[in-house]
């Protein structure tokens, strides 16, 4: 483990995916379907738990799926930290307070990545990567190069506006992070101003702070609609081959 500059992982698994299919509720978010042997968000964290980066990790769920990530939670034998605790009404909100709970970590950590639970393809080596920019730089973001082209469209009309020049795109992923320090003065300035932001990295940089690009895996993908998850199976069904 990097006991230098202790990383804790906060995993925002609270949201509801209204998106995902018709029968989303808090009560059977997407989070929760089983994705081949194991819940959706169960990909990611034990991602995170194989990494000698991250120092503890903090799983955010919301009041109706806390008892069921607990007890699933507690059945690893690991010696990390986790805590799984209730989050808010935004995921912001929800970050918030996962990185407030992170304060009373030992070691108190340093630096912390966040990650959306929805994103059950993300892998150690990228984990350690972010980790490793963030401990360098202070504040990194994966992110993956846009492959099309970019058009910028009148949402009235629909003609086209602009076209954009790829080169200089990126598609922002998770995990995200920086130095805690930074998170928790960057949020803390968000409430005060009772302004929300779609991502922690736009959070930092509303702080004026650099946030440094990982290059991410096109495959990183975020499960949106309900055939993600079979696009994420075929991938995990996969991975070893």
């Amino acid at each position: 483990m990097n006991s230098q500059n202790p990383v804790v992982a906060i995993i925002a698994a609270a949201g509801e995916g209204s998106r995902f299919s018709s029968d989303s509720s808090k009560e059977n978010p997407k989070q929760c379907r089983m994705l081949l042997n194991y819940p959706l968000y169960m990909w990611s964290l034990r991602e995170f738990i194989s990494s000698a980066y991250i120092s503890s990790i903090i799983l955010i769920g919301n009041e109706y799926i806390l008892s069921s990530m607990q007890e699933q939670v507690a059945a690893f034998d690991i010696e990390k930290r986790i805590d799984v605790i209730c989050g808010g009404k935004s995921r912001q909100e929800s970050v918030y307070l996962g990185l407030k709970q992170s304060e009373s970590h030992t070691p108190k950590p340093t630096h912390a990545l966040i990650h959306d639970a929805a994103r059950p393809l993300i892998t150690k080596k990228d984990i350690d990567a972010v980790a490793l920019a963030v401990i360098a730089s202070g504040a990194a973001t994966m992110a993956s190069v846009v492959p099309d082209t970019v058009k910028k469209v009148d949402r009235d009309s629909l003609y086209i506006k602009e076209t954009l020049n790829r080169d200089e795109l990126y598609l922002a992923q998770t995990p995200q992070g920086g130095r805690l320090d930074w998170l928790l003065e960057a949020h803390n300035k968000l409430v005060l101003k009772g302004q929300e932001v779609t991502d922690d990295a736009a959070c930092l940089e509303r702080a004026g702070h650099s946030v440094k690009v990982v290059p991410g895996s096109r495959f990183n993908i975020k499960v949106t609609h309900s055939e993600d998850m079979d696009i994420c199976r075929y991938i995990l069904s996969n991975r070893s081959l």
